[in-house]
Formats: C-alpha cells, sequence, structure tokens
C-alpha cells in the first residue's frame, strides 16, 4: 500500500511576526520596571540592553522565508530536499490559528508552529486533519478505512 505524501510550502505569516513583534516589545518595556535606586552604572546597562534588543525588534518586523515540508497520512514528515522522514509526535497540537508539529530526532523533541494565515483553506484544512490523526495515533488510511462510512 502506497501513503500519499501531501506537500506544504507556507507563506510568510503576518500572525507569526505580530507574535515576534509583541515578545520583543514586552521585553523591552520589562526595562522600565526595574528599581529606580539603583546605582548609576546600572542605568547605563539598562540602556546597554535596551540598544540590544532594538536590533532584534527591528529584525523581527521582516517576514523570514519558510520552508516547505510533506506530510503523509501516516503521520510522517519530511522537509523539502530531505531523505529522512520523521514520525509526528502525539504531542503535536492544534490550538486556534495555529498548528504546532512536534517530531523526535536524534532524542530531541523538535517543534513547527505553523500559522494558518500561511496556508490556504483547503491545505490548512488537510494538515489539521493530519495533525489530529498524528494525535490520536491513527493512520487516516490503512486496512479496512474503507468500511467506514464518513
Amino acid at each position: 500500500m502506497s501513503v500519499t505524501l501531501h506537500s506544504f510550502t507556507p507563506l510568510p505569516s503576518y500572525h507569526a511576526r505580530r507574535f515576534r513583534l509583541l515578545g520583543w516589545f514586552l521585553l523591552l518595556c520589562s526595562l522600565g520596571l526595574w528599581p529606580e535606586r539603583l546605582p548609576e552604572w546600572f542605568d547605563w546597562l539598562r540602556g546597554g540592553i535596551a540598544l540590544g534588543l532594538l536590533r532584534p525588534l527591528w529584525r523581527a518586523r521582516i517576514l523570514p522565508p519558510t520552508p516547505g515540508f510533506l506530510l503523509s497520512e501516516a503521520g510522517s514528515l519530511r522537509w523539502h530536499g530531505a531523505k529522512q522522514d520523521w514520525p509526528l509526535a502525539r504531542q503535536s497540537r492544534l490550538l486556534p490559528g495555529l498548528a504546532l508539529l512536534c517530531w523526535y530526532q536524534g532524542g530531541r523533541r523538535h517543534w513547527y508552529w505553523c500559522h494558518q494565515d500561511s496556508y490556504d483553506t483547503a491545505h490548512w484544512r488537510r494538515l489539521c486533519r493530519l495533525v489530529l490523526a498524528a494525535q490520536s495515533g491513527d493512520n487516516i488510511v490503512g486496512c479496512g478505512s474503507d468500511n467506514v462510512s464518513g
């Protein structure tokens, strides 16, 4: 039996950019929560940290390219151009507007965030269906799948 590989090539996500910008901005604003009665060199340190945080905050406004991947109905993930498959773990999750793909590689757990605005509706629904199958540990296509209605 052959397993169908579905290709997913996400577009850059505006939601991901908002998350990154908000995170860097909150980190920058947290510098204002330091106590006011500190030695003068703490003010210099705070200014240096603020200047250091401005660079990643500025870079977060650019939408980075997003790698594409192949996802099979059996729950295996393969990056475009790679030769090895990794099975999706049961820790993969679906959240509103976000799919978290989880897999183990070399004994370490890896995560890939897929934002809904990176895919068209058909691809997003297919991705959600495949993640739900990986969560439950079921194969979508397998022996006896033609006997089930739906």
